[in-house]
């Protein structure tokens, strides 16, 4: 039996994030009730076609097709669809769009933006957002590498967003073990964050409302920024990958 989510709205880019969201959702039998598609190019993953990836290493294999566009999953299953005017999500033409949406959650897939304006907060909706971090303790940028070189684990948070670098209300958190040999950014990366949502709406789901949302000080914890190239490679040479991104 599949699950529609008439009050939520799935927002895709052409991204690898996109297209986990989007394999991940399908796979659960979870599905939004719109999908809003941003503009953009969608680009070419030239490694293996399927991964198969037990993130939990528990033998509940997931197999992603990093090369099939987030789009031609959806329309499979012809979930009600609308072309968004640009890219970026704060912008006044995509705010107006979203206002006048018979849905109350927005989620987000960080394609072509960063932090959303206060104007995006004004509107009456929220926005989900997945960190790829386990908040407080990673906020901020490439806070995968950070945290395996830290825990040698990976982590998610799902967020309620706010005008701040990953501050808003928490509403679920989990870590992943990390597997050996496979690609951070466009693999792994996706996968814990398109697990961590099927989950929250999973929950959403089987207890008719949201998580209870856990508010963190913003002064808890500690902000990432871009990581240092000698400490990526070290995260990657921990996770068996030092050949492969350096061929």
């Amino acid at each position: 039996m599949t699950d529609v989510l008439d009050d939520v709205a799935l927002i895709v880019g052409p991204s690898a994030r996109s297209r986990a969201y989007a394999q991940k959702l399908v796979a659960a039998d979870i599905l939004p009730g719109l999908v809003l598609y941003q503009p953009g190019e969608e680009w070419t993953w030239t490694g293996d076609e399927v991964f198969e990836v037990d993130l939990f290493e528990d033998g509940n294999v997931f197999e992603f097709r990093p090369n099939e566009s987030a789009r031609t999953t959806l329309e499979r299953r012809a979930i009600p669809a609308q072309e968004l005017k640009t890219a970026p999500i704060g912008d006044d033409a995509n705010l107006e769009t979203f206002s006048n949406m018979p849905v109350d959650v927005l989620v987000f897939s960080g394609y072509r933006t960063g932090i959303l304006p206060q104007a995006a907060f004004d509107i009456g909706k929220k926005f989900l957002h997945v960190h790829g971090g386990h908040v407080p303790e990673y906020r901020g940028s490439t806070t995968f590498y950070y945290s395996i070189l830290s825990d040698g684990l990976m982590g998610a948070s799902a967020i309620w967003m706010d005008p701040g670098i990953d501050t808003g209300p928490v509403i679920a958190r989990r870590h992943y073990p990390v597997p050996k040999g496979i690609n951070i950014d466009y693999i792994l990366d996706p996968l814990v964050r398109a697990d961590t949502l099927a989950a929250v709406l999973r929950q959403r789901v089987r207890e008719e409302r949201w998580p209870q949302a856990e508010q963190i000080l913003p002064d808890v914890g500690q902000t990432f920024h871009k990581i240092h190239p000698v400490l990526k490679h070290l995260a990657l040479g921990q996770c068996g990958l030092l050949r492969k991104e350096t061929a």
